[in-house]
């Protein structure tokens, strides 16, 4: 969000974003593009957009994140602590970011 110097958005909003699963892919390339930029400066960035499973979250780290968020998978699940535990330990649908980083290591 940014102001300019009347307090006013300076993107005009007319119709309302996008959330969750659809940001996914922007995000995986926005973070693929920056972390090379970043290496060497001691910038840390986490990964936000679409992270719904343990898959998602350590693809971020792989792609050059230094943590990760999610919000959306949360809110359109009732804020439910099992929402957190399938995305760091897995569930029927796939593995978790703990089971991963067991397997592959933790990403460079």
């Amino acid at each position: 969000y940014i102001e300019n110097e009347q307090g006013k958005p300076a993107i005009a909003m007319k119709r309302g974003g996008g959330a969750g699963r659809m940001l996914r892919p922007v995000v995986r390339g926005m973070t693929q593009m920056a972390a090379p930029m970043l290496k060497g400066t001691g910038t840390k960035f986490v990964s936000v957009g679409g992270i719904e499973t343990g898959k998602d979250a350590y693809d971020s780290l792989r792609d050059g994140a230094h943590g990760f968020a999610f919000n959306t998978v949360l809110s359109r699940n009732g804020n439910r602590p099992s929402v957190v535990e399938d995305i760091i330990f897995g569930n029927e649908h796939g593995p978790g970011l703990v089971p991963l980083l067991v397997e592959h290591g933790m990403p460079e």
